[in-house]
């Protein structure tokens, strides 16, 4: 993915915007006013992932499902939803999709606005809990192909999140960042990740960015995150130790971490994961393949 094109429908970064990947995307993007979806009722007859907006710091995540994502919008929702709702940010799929992989999306939307936003998200399912990588993997019945479609698929979406000029939320002032932006989230920090080729060992960790090179990181890495099987001979025992620890505990299963836990920096937290030396500052890197070296 080399670039996005962003176009301002009404030449305003409030107004609604559309996105496309350059390439061949499965996905476009679009943010509309609800007052104007029937002005992009072709853009919306497809299926895909939505989000409703309610005032400036609350959303809701749903997918179409069997249906179109206009004719998902034009319908009726649960509680006082219908009432609230002021703009919808829409992701359409141009491919077949399945409804295993729209509960995989919805799932990992979720799981983005839990962890890089203060958003409140008021959809009821799926928990916050159970969004993660290791629950998607199990939970949604997806074969080896599938699965990496929707990784694919997750990564578009994510980007386009990331690229909606200022934040998700229209803003009628744009003269100082608001806290809930994904760009300027007070919370300061990334997720990045590490796959061995053969997916015998991957796993993902939250590290502070933009703190400087000399800081020192607290980094968390996350549940459902798979260890290597073997530890190298050239690092200390202590991560043996630890680990048969955190097995014995329950805290380790099968291989899978169980539960966040937190290191004092990338290249330690690494280590725990691959079993053996590890230099974190180029072996993490984001979702857009971009190392932390660069974003420190």
């Amino acid at each position: 993915m080399s670039g996005v094109n962003i176009h301002l429908e009404d030449c305003t970064y409030d107004g609604n915007i559309t996105m496309e990947l350059e390439g061949s995307p499965a996905f476009r993007a679009l943010r509309v006013k609800r007052e104007d979806l029937k002005k992009y009722a072709d853009f919306l007859d497809g299926r895909g992932i939505i989000m409703l907006l309610i005032g400036t710091d609350s959303l809701y995540v749903d997918q179409s499902g069997h249906e179109t994502i206009y004719r998902r919008l034009e319908n009726t929702h649960s509680g006082e939803l219908d009432s609230k709702w002021h703009t919808a940010a829409a992701f359409r799929c141009s491919r077949e999709i399945t409804a295993g992989e729209l509960g995989y999306l919805e799932n990992a939307v979720c799981e983005d606005i839990y962890l890089r936003t203060n958003f409140v998200n008021l959809s009821p399912a799926p928990a916050e809990s159970d969004c993660n990588a290791q629950y998607r993997r199990k939970h949604y019945e997806l074969d080896a192909e599938m699965l990496r479609r929707c990784e694919e698929y997750e990564r578009e979406i994510i980007t386009y999140l990331r690229c909606f000029p200022y934040m998700i939320f229209p803003r009628t002032n744009l003269s100082a960042p608001a806290k809930n932006d994904w760009m300027w989230s007070d919370k300061l920090t990334d997720i990045f990740f590490y796959t061995r080729n053969d997916k015998s060992c991957y796993g993902w960790a939250e590290i502070p960015v933009l703190c400087g090179k000399t800081t020192k990181r607290h980094v968390i890495l996350r549940k459902g995150s798979k260890l290597s099987a073997n530890i190298s001979r050239s690092i200390n025992d202590k991560i043996g130790i630890q680990r048969r620890t955190l097995e014995h505990q329950g805290k380790i299963v099968d291989g899978i971490l169980m539960e966040d836990l937190t290191f004092d920096s990338p290249s330690a937290a690494g280590m725990f994961l691959t079993g053996r030396s590890f230099d974190g500052n180029v072996e993490w890197k984001t979702d857009e393949r971009i190392p932390l070296k660069d974003l420190l």
